[in-house]
């Protein structure tokens, strides 16, 4: 499964047509509405889904409030802050979704996604340093 983020394409895209057998086949259990308007974080990889638990600063907390899509629950505290519960299906996904954040987004469990989200937005400093 791949997905594209259209606001990223940046070049002309030009329609292809088919010609004999495709590039690929599209499974004939593929649900099209399944993966319209889910975040990157649910869609489906095969692999058992996994509880993430994160703590929310003010601003994300009040973004989350606003973008939520029925998935998790979020918790929020009188001083702003929060705690969102959620499962996720694609652990990539989450770390993608949560890089948007930056910094307003803490992992608190489970613990090695907490390690992988830290090293990718170390790696993504070091980058802009």
């Amino acid at each position: 499964m791949r997905n594209f983020r259209l606001d990223r394409i940046e070049s002309k895209v030009a329609f292809l047509a088919r010609r004999g057998s495709g590039e690929f086949e599209v499974p004939d259990d593929f649900d099209l509405s399944a993966h319209v308007g889910v975040d990157e974080f649910q869609i489906d990889e095969g692999k058992a889904p996994v509880t993430v638990v994160l703590e929310t600063d003010p601003v994300a907390t009040w973004l989350l409030e606003r973008r939520l899509r029925g998935a998790g629950s979020l918790t929020s505290r009188p001083d702003g802050t929060g705690t969102y519960e959620v499962e996720v299906r694609s652990e990539d996904g989450l770390l993608r979704w949560l890089a948007e954040f930056g910094g307003r987004v803490r992992i608190v469990s489970p613990a090695r996604l907490a390690n992988a989200f830290h090293e990718r937005l170390t790696d993504a400093r070091a980058q802009y340093a």
